[in-house]
Order: C-alpha cells, then structure tokens, then sequence
C-alpha cells in the first residue's frame, strides 16, 4: 500500500495537487491510503472511503506519530507537500516539490 503525505497541503496550488491525486485514485485499483491536513476542505473526500485517508492536525509531532503508529503497513510513500518524510525509512521514498524553496 501506498501512503500518499499530504500534511501542509491546505490552499491553492496544493489543495489542487491533492484534489488530481484524489480523482486519480478513486478511479484506480491502487492500494493507498493519503494523509490529509485538518486544515484542507476538500468535497472529494466524500467520494471515497474512510479507509482511505486520516485526517490529522498538522504538526511535525503529530506526522511523526502516524509514522511511527503506521509505517509498517505501507511498501512506499509520496510526500506532496516539499517535507520528506519525519524520520529515516528504508522504504521507497518520492518527494514531491511543487515550491521554489
């Protein structure tokens, strides 16, 4: 399964990301599950199943804890939002800058 980091995408450019991730997704036979910013609304989330995202005020505490909680069930992970992942991982790792840093 796929763990698709969307924490710090809640506006504009980033919203859209995960919006196309989203409609993408629903549509595909992919096991994922994304890691959705409490601070984004987005309309898409009805379509898909609560199995399928976690919803978590975002805080590097808090993203660090998911990890730590979850990170053996997933064989890869995409994060979205320019931040790699909170702690080192032998898992395949994309990271995804859509920012001029």
């Amino acid at each position: 399964m796929i763990l698709i980091d969307a924490i710090y995408l809640n506006s504009f450019g980033g919203k859209t990301i995960i919006e196309l991730f989203i409609k993408k997704l629903i549509n595909s036979s992919l096991r994922f599950h994304i890691l959705i910013d409490s601070r984004l609304n987005l309309n898409s989330l009805k379509q898909m199943n609560l199995s399928n995202y976690t919803i978590i005020q975002a805080s590097h505490n808090n993203r660090r804890f998911y990890y730590k909680q979850n990170i053996n069930k997933f064989s890869s992970i995409v994060c979205l939002s320019n931040s790699p992942p909170p702690f080192k991982s032998e898992l395949n790792t994309t990271i995804f800058f859509h920012n001029c840093l």
